[in-house]
C-alpha cells in the first residue's frame, strides 16, 4: 500500500512540474531566430508613380533583435527608398527592430517605377541579430505594375477665389488661384495659361523678371497623382467693369517625355 501510494506522488508530482516550465519553441534552445519573409509578391504600383509596398515577416524560433531590410533590383530607372525613421539607410519593422517568437510584424519600402516599366525583381536583404551572432539572409519579391488609363489632370476649381493687393501707387491688383489635380503619375513642366477676351489684362507671377508669360504652381513644377496644387494670375480690376468673367485656362505639362495640354474654364467675379 506504501510504495502504491509512492507511485502516485512520483506521477502527481511529475505533473505538475510539466505544467510549471515553459514551452520551448523550435530552435530557442540554442538561441537562434528563424526569419519567414511571408510575402512573394507585392500589389501592383502603376507605372511612371511611386509607391509604399508592405513586406510581411513571421519570426520564430527566438528573438531577432535589430531587425533591418534593404532591397535592389536590376530593372532601370525604379528607384528603391526607406522611411525617414531609419535616416533613410533601411527600413526596420513597424512597431521596433525586433521580431519576437511567432510574431508577424512588417517592412516597407518606397518605390519610383518609371513609366514603360514591366513587372521587375527586388533583391531583399533581412539582416537581425540572435544568440548566435548577427544574421544575413536573402530573398526575392516580384513587383507586378500596370499602365495608367484616363484624364491626366482634372480642374478643381470652377468659381475662383481671388485675393486683392493695393500696391504702393494705390493702384491695385486681384490674384486668381486655380486649383489643379494630378491624375496620371509623375506630370512634370506644369504650367498654365489664361486667355485673356476683351483685352482683359493677364499678368503671372514673374519671381526672375524676365516678363515670365505663364505661371507655375505652388509648391513645384510637378504634380503627381493625387496631388493638388494652385497656378495663380493677375487681373488689374482698373480695367475691368463689374460683374462675372468667365476664363478660359490652359494647362501645359510633360508625361513621359511628350507634351500635352488640358483645357478649363473658370469663372472670376468683379466687384466695385
Amino acid at each position: 500500500m506504501k510504495r502504491r501510494a509512492t507511485i502516485v506522488l512520483i506521477i502527481v508530482t511529475a505533473f505538475f512540474t510539466a505544467l510549471a516550465a515553459p514551452a520551448s519553441a523550435k530552435g530557442a534552445a540554442d538561441g537562434t531566430a528563424k526569419v519567414k519573409l511571408e510575402t512573394k509578391k507585392t500589389p501592383a504600383v502603376v507605372q511612371g508613380g511611386q509607391a509604399w509596398v508592405a513586406l510581411n515577416w513571421r519570426g520564430s524560433g527566438a528573438d531577432a533583435s535589430d531587425f533591418r531590410v534593404t532591397a535592389t533590383t536590376k530593372a532601370a530607372g525604379v528607384e528603391i527608398s526607406y522611411p525617414e525613421t531609419t535616416g533613410g539607410a533601411y527600413s526596420s519593422l513597424m512597431d521596433d527592430d525586433v521580431l519576437s517568437v511567432d510574431d508577424i510584424d512588417f517592412t516597407a519600402l518606397h518605390l519610383s517605377v518609371p513609366y514603360g516599366t514591366k513587372k521587375f525583381t527586388m533583391a531583399v536583404t533581412a539582416s537581425w541579430t540572435d544568440g548566435n551572432g548577427t544574421v544575413e539572409k536573402h530573398f526575392k519579391v516580384q513587383v507586378p505594375t500596370f499602365e495608367y488609363s484616363g484624364d491626366d489632370v482634372a480642374l478643381v476649381t470652377d468659381v475662383a477665389d481671388t485675393n486683392s493687393k493695393t500696391l504702393e501707387d494705390g493702384s491695385s491688383q486681384i490674384w486668381v488661384d486655380v486649383a489643379w489635380s494630378g491624375l496620371a503619375p509623375s506630370l512634370s513642366d506644369v504650367r498654365m495659361t489664361v486667355d485673356s477676351p476683351d483685352d482683359i489684362e493677364i499678368g503671372y507671377p514673374d519671381p526672375s523678371g524676365s516678363g515670365q508669360a505663364w505661371s507655375g504652381l505652388a509648391r513645384d513644377d510637378r504634380l503627381d497623382q493625387g496631388e493638388t496644387d494652385v497656378a495663380r494670375f493677375r487681373l488689374d480690376p482698373a480695367t475691368m467693369d463689374a460683374g462675372v468673367y468667365e476664363l478660359d485656362v490652359l494647362l501645359s505639362y510633360t508625361l513621359d517625355g511628350s507634351t500635352y495640354t488640358a483645357p478649363g474654364t473658370i469663372q472670376v467675379s468683379i466687384s466695385k
